[in-house]
């Protein structure tokens, strides 16, 4: 569980770094590394790069959550897929945008109630900094924040139950 984790932070980092060098700086948003890739059919590593994100962290995410929380984590990771897989359909508008806040409360609330809440304040304020800074990219970093907020809560919950 624990190589499953480190993998994804280490798949999530180097999306992001080779993101970031191809556009010349922050995009916008995490999605508009499909148009950044090119579009068809190098636009589509930002798919397997969510559904890679959602293989990897489902299982450990589900076995280091109790029963009666498991759900908030599964719909979160559920709507992290379909907004992976929206992103060059027609569902790609507000609706794409309303999946990912979704998705990002969930996991916020879902390390909240596994008793991660320094993680969500550390994670909250360093995003937050970032987001202020470079305010083009504003949506950008807060999407990031969520992703390694859901990451490190994973690695600190799975390192926990070793």
């Amino acid at each position: 569980m624990v190589i499953s984790v480190i993998i994804t932070i280490i798949l999530t980092l180097a999306f992001n770094v080779v993101l970031i060098w191809k556009n010349k700086g922050t995009p916008q948003y995490l999605s508009d590394s499909f148009k950044i890739f090119g579009g068809t059919p190098k636009g589509y590593i930002f798919h397997w790069y969510i559904l890679i994100l959602f293989g990897l962290l489902i299982y450990p995410v589900m076995k280091v959550t109790p029963d009666n929380l498991a759900f908030l984590p599964f719909i979160a990771l559920g709507f992290t897929v379909f907004v992976g897989s929206t992103v060059n359909t027609k569902l790609s508008g507000s609706l794409h945008l309303i999946c990912a806040y979704i998705s990002c409360v969930l996991m916020i609330v879902w390390s909240l109630l596994m008793g991660c809440w320094q993680l969500v304040v550390i994670i909250s304020v360093i995003s937050s900094i970032i987001a202020y800074i470079d305010r083009k990219a504003f949506i950008y970093w807060l999407e990031m924040g969520c992703i390694f907020l859901s990451l490190l809560t994973t690695l600190t919950l799975v390192l926990l139950t070793i």
